[in-house]
């Protein structure tokens, strides 16, 4: 019996586990066939969404980086009187 499909689940998937093994091994060191292996995904839904390499790792950064760094390093520190204290609790 087939699964049902959830492209964006599968993509997220795919994301999820490409961005553990880029923080782990880099990004010249992350072999996708270990991606795929980690999502239990076909090559040919990795390439569905991502023509190639350097497409997953412009929407690594995209979809998974940028949320953190806007929250981290561009939102002001929210309830602090002084916002160098707060910016040095911070790091």
């Amino acid at each position: 019996m087939k699964r049902p499909r959830n492209a964006q689940a599968t993509r997220r998937a795919i994301l999820d586990a490409a961005y553990a093994k880029v923080r782990r091994q880099g990004f010249q060191g992350a072999g996708l066939n270990e991606i795929l292996a980690d999502t239990e995904v076909t090559k040919g839904a990795l390439y569905h969404h991502f023509p190639n390499k350097m497409a997953l790792g412009y929407a690594l950064v995209d979809e998974s980086l940028r949320e953190y760094v806007e929250t981290w390093w561009l939102d002001p520190p929210e309830d602090v009187e002084d916002p160098i204290a707060g910016f040095a609790a911070m790091l």
